[in-house]
């Protein structure tokens, strides 16, 4: 079960699609993957729960473990096809006023297209 990266907008934006499962069984893949994105200077993030049917607190520690991070270097993190049960837990949470939720992955996309 791994993370499959994407790149779009010549390379700007990286896109990490996430597994079947985002849970404490792989969530400490994707806070080490997001580090070494991070220190290799890609801040333009994108997390794409398209195929994602299970999720649990750790894995969404793990997407918002970077925040402060990327948005110190003028980047960010942005979730793309988000299905009910996740968008329920962002809004229970409040995360949904933190990050960005967008229906599909190309307005994820293009939400960068200014920042680039």
């Amino acid at each position: 079960m791994s993370f499959q990266l994407r790149k779009y907008l010549d390379d700007a934006v990286t896109c990490i699609e996430i597994p079947s499962k985002l849970t404490s069984e792989n969530s400490q893949a994707l806070i080490d993957l997001l580090q070494e994105l991070v220190e290799k200077g890609n801040v333009r993030i994108i997390v794409d729960l398209d195929r994602t049917k299970r999720i649990d607190s750790s894995g969404i520690g793990a997407i918002v473990s970077q925040i402060a991070t990327l948005r110190s270097r003028q980047g960010d993190i942005r979730l793309a096809n988000v299905h009910d049960f996740v968008r329920e837990v962002m809004s229970v949470t409040h995360l949904d006023k933190v990050i960005r939720i967008y229906s599909n992955l190309e307005e994820a996309v293009q939400s960068y297209r200014k920042s680039v």
